[in-house]
């Protein structure tokens, strides 16, 4: 029936012909998507602090309209006066 002549048959186990699975990775400290959340909120910070900073500080003071002091300053007038 065999090609091959059989000289030695063995029996064995349902556990010893199918050895258990093998384990899952273990899972990470944060998933991957949390990761890539965490990355773009730093650099929107990134982004949006120096324009903050630099760029819409300078063009709310650039819209704003100049208001002088009310009153007179007693020490500029007597220093005015005097010279």
């Amino acid at each position: 029936a065999f090609q091959e002549p059989v000289d030695v048959v063995t029996t064995h186990t349902w556990d010893e012909l199918h050895p258990p699975s093998p384990l899952l990775p273990a899972e990470p400290f944060l998933p991957t998507w949390v990761w890539g959340f965490i990355a773009s909120a730093g650099m929107t910070l990134l982004l949006l602090i120096p324009l903050y900073l630099f760029y819409f500080r300078r063009l709310s003071n650039a819209q704003r309209r100049f208001t002088a002091r009310v009153g007179v300053d007693p020490q500029f007038v007597s220093v005015i006066v005097d010279q």
